[in-house]
């Protein structure tokens, strides 16, 4: 029951905008799995379903849009942890500070995740620059970012 569960949670999340728990619990039980929300909590987590800004109030739950779901190998937050030492805002811009070597690693990783609110992206050795349209998506993209790490 726990693959088909996850299965169907997956379609869910690719194919809606689902915001909160309480609303992939409902998209569940119109699907006939009446589950609680500790038990979706524990499959999002199992799943790696990150949290994405797709605007100024909204986040919605997916997987990067590479071809990686997020219960692959590929490990967003390790992979990112691994290369960033601090994530800082200057008006409309995200500052990812990293470590020597490893911004243009960190920034293939940011752009790849599906939904970001990022205008473009230009990384050095140690740096990367987010551009975004406006500084309060900057700082939610911070959040999301120092989340993920």
């Amino acid at each position: 029951m726990k693959k088909d569960r996850q299965s169907i949670i997956k379609k869910i999340i690719k194919s809606n905008e689902i915001q909160t728990q309480e609303e992939l619990q409902e998209y569940m039980k119109n699907a006939g799995f009446n589950i609680t929300q500790a038990t979706i909590s524990r499959d999002i987590k199992e799943l790696k379903i990150i949290k994405l800004p797709i605007s100024p109030t909204k986040s919605i739950y997916a997987f990067n849009d590479k071809g990686h779901t997020n219960n692959s190998s590929f490990d967003i937050g390790v992979m990112l942890k691994s290369s960033v030492k601090s994530i800082d805002t200057a008006a409309n811009l995200v500052v990812v500070k990293c470590y020597s070597g490893m911004a243009n690693s960190a920034c293939a990783i940011i752009d790849n995740l599906s939904n970001l609110q990022i205008v473009g992206t230009l990384a050095g050795d140690d740096t990367i620059f987010l551009a975004t349209k406006s500084e309060e998506t900057a700082h939610q993209i911070e959040d999301f970012l120092n989340d993920l790490i």
